[in-house]
């Protein structure tokens, strides 16, 4: 499938301009799929945010549980990876 690659881009939720992510059209279902397959390697290691992950239920609530998540994903990335500062030459705006 041509498309699956888009699957990996994290550019997918950034709003558009002008709009939140709050008011989204993007079936909250299929963000949790997205966050599922974008950040699978670390998944596997952090499972206790996967099971949080999991248990996400699609209501109103849902959006801010999906950033918390994201959130604590990014800082354990940060100290676990002991190459983080290269990775900051390379790509500045991360």
């Amino acid at each position: 499938m041509s498309a699956e690659g888009q699957l990996y881009n994290a550019a997918l939720f950034t709003p558009a301009q002008g709009s939140t992510l709050s008011s989204s059209k993007t079936p909250l279902s299929a963000v949790k799929g997205h966050l599922f397959k974008l950040m699978r390697p670390a998944l596997s290691r952090e499972t206790d945010l996967r099971e949080r992950l999991g248990k996400i239920k699609n209501t109103e609530g849902a959006i801010d549980a999906y950033i918390e998540i994201v959130e604590k994903m990014k800082e354990r990335m940060k100290v676990s990876a002991p190459y983080h500062k290269f990775l900051t030459i390379i790509n500045p705006a991360s």
